[in-house]
């Protein structure tokens, strides 16, 4: 290939990102690398100055307590007297309680203090007590002290222990010593800091302790170099505080100059150039390689193919973009076809292989269009109306159905707003012309593909009553339901009504009377009323035949429905229903008359049992609310209070005969469970509690 500019360019980009690439990656090593040495630079200055600030207030409360023991009348006393006499030791006593009221509570920066003469042979007064000179700085771990004279001075004694600073002073012509022990934890810092701490005796110019910047190059001059405050030298920082009162220094120091992380990323750097390069040159080989390919075969293809791979590219790429649009808007025509098919199976309660797998669980709204002008199909122009609607909400479907009406079908997730979304898309729709003649009837949202067939019969009924509602654009169900004039007497009022009065119940009458002025307000025909009549005596027939009552009563009810006023026929059946019910209860009135009396007898022999309304009805055969409702109505109280009060009663005659009884065993006696609980019903009852009627009663007894 002559031209080839389609892959210089390629290259020139890949060159210019590997060039990007590289440079940012190696401004961006020396940022992290800048930035985590300074970090790492100023914690470490600021971990130094903390400890430095703690070790320097400790021990300046250290030099207050000693100029205060110095000033102290009986040290010089103790110093001065007599090794052995009675004087020697009870200075000792004095200054050792001194001690101890000016130490500090032990911690991390206490100290401690103790005190001897220049007398080889005077003991050492510490905190604890007074010990041998020997022994106590045998304690200590510094080699020779205990066998020489005491120097001045600063000294390290084992790590445990810290430093040990011995500061001599004349007290009244006396010499004393005072020897102060710094906790090793006052100078330390944390291991992995990188800061080491070291310890000048300035009197001899000698390192007492530590290890840094080795042991601060003490073969050569750097103990001279190093000014109190901050300073470097030879790529470490250093920070010296000075103590002239104890006569030494500390040192704070750390490394300053390049770091280990420095180190590695020099190494990655010409890593990530070589990557860089090695990443470019593979990429725009291979995004050329192909476009090669496909160049030469459209070359040889088409002889006539002129100009380079590039402009190749961009012709098959437009020819690429309209296909793929064709394509869309035929998948797209082939997806409206497919929903319009299975939603039309939906409608007529059918199954559909192009079903969802969500159709089952998803909520649907549904409603008819109309052109109300022509009465059956609709107008072109109110197609292309709904077309664009539906075009512009996803999930919203429309289908024309074969008598020329339209179906609107919505799907979502959420049944609240479905429902609410489709009414505001047809009140849109519907305000689109002020002369338009469009109406439509909308039912509320039902879940599942299975329920679009009821969905939609109730739409035909409700768009069937548009005749009468024309200045509505929208019909919903409670725009028909007063004004509809078909009979209301679904099976379940009828199951509740028949069911009511096999039981005898007194609600039986209001349901009655409730079905009666349901259909009153829905302003039924004469043919209706007849339809309703029909339904309510074949429906009183049968509770008459279940009950196998009188013939005379059927026939009765018979020769009443024959009749035309289809009032006065609900008026005969409401009597009939009413006398049997009346009768029925007298009956049972009758019947368990003794049966109520036997129940009594029960409660009477079992009250001091755990009994409840679920015993009595099993031990009578009884439902328990069947048993509920006639032990209440018979016996004129309910059997919870019966029991109750029967039990009160004979609590109360226990009490008369035995008021010391304890409450507790006179509850169980009586059925209760809980001596709260027969405390409160007693109360409620007699209106004293148990232990105040028992009071009365003992004190009636008495006199």
């Amino acid at each position: 290939m002559k031209n080839r500019t389609y892959h210089r360019k390629l290259v020139m980009i890949f060159a210019i990102i590997a060039a990007v690439v590289s440079i940012t990656a190696i401004a961006t090593v020396f940022l992290i690398e800048s930035n985590m040495r300074s970090s790492v630079l100023h914690a470490r200055e600021s971990l130094e100055e903390v400890s430095s600030h703690a070790a320097e207030s400790s021990i300046m409360e250290a030099s207050g307590t000693i100029d205060i023991l110095a000033s102290d009348s009986a040290l010089a006393a103790w110093a001065s007297s007599r090794t052995g006499s009675a004087e020697y030791y009870f200075g000792a006593l004095q200054i050792y309680k001194e001690i101890r009221r000016l130490s500090p509570v032990n911690g991390m920066y206490s100290y401690e203090i103790s005190v001897t003469s220049d007398d080889p042979e005077a003991f050492v007064i510490t905190q604890e007590g007074t010990r041998g000179r020997r022994s106590f700085f045998s304690s200590l771990g510094i080699e020779g002290l205990s066998s020489m004279p005491l120097v001045p001075g600063t000294y390290a004694g084992r790590s445990e222990d810290g430093l040990v600073v011995i500061l001599g002073r004349v007290c009244d012509g006396s010499s004393v010593f005072f020897i102060v022990r710094f906790p090793s934890e006052l100078f330390s810092v944390p291991d992995d800091s990188g800061i080491d701490v070291t310890v000048l005796d300035e009197a001899r110019n000698t390192v007492v302790s530590g290890a840094g910047y080795g042991s601060l190059m003490i073969h050569g001059s750097m103990i001279d170099d190093i000014d109190i405050g901050i300073s470097e030298n030879g790529g470490y920082a250093f920070r010296k505080v000075s103590f002239p009162y104890f006569r030494f220094s500390i040192v704070y120091s750390h490394y300053a100059g390049f770091m280990a992380p420095m180190i590695v990323f020099a190494l990655i750097i010409p890593l990530i150039l070589i990557l860089s390069i090695a990443i470019s040159y593979m990429l725009q080989k291979n995004l050329y390689e192909p476009v090669k390919t496909a160049y030469e075969s459209a070359r040889a293809e088409d002889d006539e193919a002129s100009g380079n791979e590039f402009d190749a590219i961009i012709s098959r790429c437009r020819e690429a973009d309209s296909l793929s649009r064709r394509l869309g808007e035929m998948f797209e025509e082939l997806h409206l076809a497919s929903d319009m098919q299975k939603y039309r199976a939906y409608i007529f309660g059918s199954d559909s292989p192009l079903r969802a797998e969500d159709d089952g669980k998803s909520f649907f709204a549904l409603a008819i269009v109309i052109d109300d002008e022509d009465m059956s199909e609709m107008s072109v122009s109110h197609l292309l109306q709904v077309y664009s609607m539906v075009s512009r909400v996803k999930h919203l479907h429309f289908i024309l159905m074969d008598d020329g009406t339209g179906t609107l079908i919505y799907k979502s997730s959420e049944e609240e707003e479905c429902y609410p979304f489709l009414y505001r898309c047809l009140k849109e729709y519907t305000a689109i012309d002020e002369f338009s003649s469009m109406q439509a009837a909308i039912v509320p949202a039902s879940r599942g593909w299975e329920s679009i067939h009821g969905s939609y019969r109730k739409a035909r009924e409700i768009i069937g009553c548009r005749y009468r509602m024309r200045d509505k654009a929208i019909l919903t169900q409670n725009d028909i339901s007063v004004r509809t004039d078909t009979m209301h007497y679904p099976i379940s009022d009828e199951r509740k009504l028949i069911n009511a009065a096999l039981a005898a119940s007194p609600d039986t009458m209001a349901i009655f009377d409730g079905i009666v002025a349901e259909n009153h307000e829905r302003m039924m025909g004469e043919g209706e009323y007849r339809q309703l009549a029909s339904a309510l005596a074949s429906t009183v027939l049968r509770i008459l035949q279940e009950t196998k009552e009188d013939e005379s009563y059927i026939l009765a009810l018979r020769s009443l429905a024959d009749g035309s006023d289809a009032g006065r026929v609900i008026d005969g059946l409401r009597s009939i229903l009413s006398g049997y019910i009346s009768r029925k209860r007298m009956e049972d009135d009758a019947k368990y008359s003794t049966t109520v009396a036997l129940m009594k007898e029960y409660i009477q022999k079992h009250y001091a049992e755990p009994i409840m309304l679920i015993d009595l009805s099993e031990e009578f055969n009884l439902s328990p609310k069947y048993c509920s409702e006639i032990f209440n109505r018979l016996s004129g109280d309910t059997f919870k209070n019966y029991l109750n009060r029967f039990r009160v009663n004979a609590a109360q005659k226990m009490l008369d005969e035995t008021p010391e009884i304890r409450i507790s065993d006179l509850a169980l006696r009586v059925g209760f469970s809980s001596s709260n609980t027969f405390i409160r019903v007693f109360d409620k009852y007699m209106g004293v509690t148990p232990k105040q009627y028992a009071e009365s009663v003992m004190k009636r007894n008495s006199l």
